[in-house]
């Protein structure tokens, strides 16, 4: 049978709802690839392992690097499907080449072990109650016992109180053109109420200011995908952040109370949970920054923002990208069941 999704109407910064779905998903879902014209953008470039900040809910790297922001207490190492089919066994050994006087060189921190199933993407994770030291890393990773790959990287030293703050441009009349992709794993297509669409969208997305006001009303937006209004909200910057303080639901303008963050305003690495059980759904958030980021609107230093959302089996995790001065460059929405992808959708600012 065919897994049947919805393509999403809300696409501003909430989360989408959960696919709709007419019958079990008889085929293994494969990783996609984006290639919307010049917005390809394969996080494989590097090679079959990445290291990253994190990892989507298809295990797909967020952020891959090769040096980690101070304040990181946690990295990961994304492996992808086909490579991690040629072994039954990986293993990982994350290890301190030199951290100067936090540990002596060449100090094994961890090691870990894991069977691979030869479908899905393999991810380890190292984490620890502290910030990791700055200084120089590398990953070990063996297949079946032997050498295969070596991943170095290093831990950035503490940032200058003088470097980029997080920051957003809540103008009236500002306004962001993005190309839009949306695209259903095999064995699964788009529908638009009764309409089937095909397992791909493409188009043209918007997001405009259109007035602000005084604390706490903040500012109204407007999201249009090919012209046509999608979705409304609130947004207000204040000591938090960038939150959305309302949304636009079937005609009625719903509170959320309390607000839900987008963008801390925090630099270094920040977490945040938000709870909302009159909505009956919470969210985890973690951001990085400021980190080098670049795409098809050019490269500036700027705030990643990794959230999740739990929706029963599937499991939604959005990567959002944040330059100062300019506003949000890119979106990317994964949705998986038991980390094997489902859909996908992407935002990338344009030129």
């Amino acid at each position: 049978m065919n897994l049947v999704l919805m393509p999403l109407t809300l696409l501003a910064l909430a989360l989408p709802a959960s696919p709709q779905t007419t019958g079990e998903l008889a085929a293994r879902l494969d990783a996609l690839e984006l290639r919307l014209a010049g917005l390809e953008r394969s996080a494989w470039a590097s090679g079959p392992a990445v290291l990253c900040l994190d990892v989507a809910s298809d295990l797909s790297p967020i952020q891959p690097t090769r040096a980690l922001p101070a304040g990181a207490c946690e990295l990961s190492v994304a492996i992808e499907a086909v490579a991690a089919a040629r072994f039954t066994t990986l293993t990982a050994i994350f290890v301190a080449t030199d951290v100067g006087d936090a540990a002596p060189p060449e100090s094994e921190m961890a090691r870990s072990v894991q069977p691979t199933n030869g479908e899905q993407r393999a991810r380890f994770r190292y984490r620890q109650d502290g910030p990791l030291p700055s200084g120089a890393y590398r990953v070990e990773l063996l297949g079946d016992g032997a050498p295969w790959r070596t991943l170095r990287f290093r831990v950035q030293a503490e940032l200058d109180s003088a470097q980029l703050a997080p920051a957003f441009p809540l103008v009236a009349g500002r306004a962001w053109s993005y190309a839009f992709v949306q695209e259903a794993a095999e064995g699964a297509r788009l529908v638009d109420g009764d309409v089937p669409m095909g397992a791909r969208l493409t188009g043209t997305v918007e997001i405009r200011v259109l007035a602000t006001s005084a604390v706490p009303a903040g500012a109204r937006i407007e999201i249009r995908r090919d012209g046509a209004l999608v979705a409304q909200e609130t947004w207000r910057w204040d000591a938090q952040g960038l939150v959305a303080t309302s949304r636009m639901a079937d005609g009625d303008d719903l509170a959320l109370d309390p607000p839900q963050p987008l963008l801390s305003s925090g630099s270094g690495v920040q977490t945040w949970e938000y709870v909302n059980p009159a909505l009956g759904f919470d969210q985890r958030g973690r951001q990085w920054g400021p980190l080098p980021l670049s795409g098809p609107w050019g490269s500036a230093p700027g705030f990643v923002v990794r959230t999740e959302q739990a929706d029963g089996e599937l499991v939604h995790v959005a990567e959002r990208e944040f330059v100062p001065g300019i506003g949000l460059v890119r979106e990317r929405i994964v949705s998986a069941r038991a980390g094997v992808l489902v859909s996908r959708q992407e935002l990338v600012l344009q030129r």
